[in-house]
């Protein structure tokens, strides 16, 4: 089912009538459900982002994170494309700095039992189930939305490469990611120093372990409805600027203290310009706005 997001555009009239768990350290991990203290939102790389400090599997990170909103705008997963970028959400989420971190998430009851530390899932995964293209391997970043297309950023495993120089920042360049006990098919940015890497810099992860994760919130493109055309057989031609891999709902009225009804969902984008031509009649007045569908 897809989420709507209210996105008015703008209305115009016609005048016809003018014209996201616990570790005990024992020879097997025990797992207990962790439910942490509030969620810590803030903004960077002129983004928004919220930790979410309920311990997650990666995957049910990944599905609360495609249902969550912010303002209207969509979530998903985290995803890091460059080294500012790391930067600045670490500075953020790192406990060292940030006493609401370190209370909200603790070593003793967030440490995940494969690098002994904590860390957050990040929107990265090896594995096909999990991310669109993924293989053993293979590191895709997820979409935008669970449709949307996905980013291949690392190939061959431990000792592998970056595709297309695309950002990195797996822990122990060489040694990272080890997929230790070929179990490690999910990733995340470690809090603490670990083994192999730093804080700071990026895991392969057991995903069936539950942690803490981060959300990004993309903003909306917003088109923007352009004045609408009359033409002499008492029909309008709507103009909107649109963009790639949206959907749109039309509403029309003749009454704005009667609301809005749809009058087509499901208008696909033919970026850069969407027209759609709808009957007027005999009113004296209507009425159109044009939401964005997610």
């Amino acid at each position: 089912m897809r989420r709507q997001i209210e996105a008015p555009i703008g209305d115009w009239p016609i005048w016809l009538m003018g014209t996201r768990r616990r570790t005990l350290a024992m020879a097997l991990a025990i797992l207990l459900p962790v439910s942490g203290l509030a969620d810590i939102d803030f903004d960077a790389n002129g983004k928004h982002y919220r930790l979410v400090t309920t311990a997650a599997t990666w995957a049910a990170a990944r599905t609360a994170a495609f249902a969550s909103t912010y303002n209207g705008n969509p979530g998903h997963l985290a995803t890091i494309e460059s080294a500012a970028e790391n930067a600045a959400i670490f500075a953020r989420i790192d406990p060292s700095r940030n006493a609401d971190v370190e209370a909200a998430i603790p070593w003793a009851s967030y440490r995940h039992p494969d690098s002994f530390a904590r860390s957050v899932w990040l929107g990265t995964s090896d594995d096909a189930s999990s991310v669109a293209g993924a293989s053993e391997g293979n590191f895709y970043w997820v979409g935008e939305s669970p449709t949307a297309a996905t980013t291949h950023f690392w190939q061959g495993g431990q000792g592998g490469s970056a595709v297309a120089g695309r950002y990195t920042n797996w822990g122990n360049a060489g040694v990272e990611p080890d997929n230790w006990l070929a179990i490690q098919d999910h990733a995340g940015m470690q809090l603490d120093g670990w083994p192999y890497g730093a804080a700071g810099e990026w895991n392969d992860l057991d995903g069936t372990v539950a942690q803490a994760y981060l959300i990004e919130y993309e903003e909306v493109q917003v088109p923007e409805l352009q004045a609408p055309e009359v033409s002499t057989g008492e029909s309008a031609v709507l103009r909107w600027t649109s963009y790639s891999n949206q959907l749109y709902t039309i509403h029309h009225s003749t009454n704005l203290l009667d609301g809005f009804s749809v009058r087509k969902s499901d208008v696909s984008a033919t970026p850069p310009m969407n027209v759609y031509t709808d009957a007027v009649g005999s009113v004296r007045s209507k009425f159109w706005k044009v939401s964005v569908q997610k």
